[in-house]
């Protein structure tokens, strides 16, 4: 029992809404987009990449995935990492978000960083 219930007092409780980026909308432009992803990369994301399983994109001709579900994450991170890379920008834009972790280093087959991207990869835990 609560104090106020002790003591007969009404309690109101506003409901508890937890923090969330803010949602583009879906007739951004690009010159809003662009301004968007120099204040918050996310806030660039339409609802739709909170509600789909696979988003896809294009900016500036190039294009780009969100991917919400373990077995496509397991996809492009794991199993078939050769065939998906991440431009110089967007590891700029990721880098300050997730730092020089698994998800940033590249793995292009044969080059000096694939190999430490795989020694990462085996110590990381199994969650997929």
């Amino acid at each position: 029992m609560s104090i106020a219930e002790a003591y007969d007092v009404p309690v109101t409780r506003r409901p508890v809404v937890p923090p969330a980026p803010p949602r583009a909308p879906a007739t951004m432009t690009v010159f809003g987009r662009v301004r968007a992803m120099r204040q918050n990369p996310i806030g660039s994301w339409s609802q739709r990449a909170y509600e789909e399983d696979i988003v896809r994109g294009r900016f500036f001709g190039r294009s780009s995935f969100v991917l919400n579900t373990p077995d496509a994450i397991r996809h492009v991170l794991v199993d078939n990492y050769e065939n998906y890379t991440r431009t110089p920008a967007g590891i700029r834009v990721l880098r300050p978000m997730l730092g020089e972790g698994l998800l940033i280093a590249e793995a292009a087959p044969g080059s000096i960083s694939a190999e430490r991207w795989r020694r990462r990869l085996r110590r990381a835990p199994s969650t997929c």
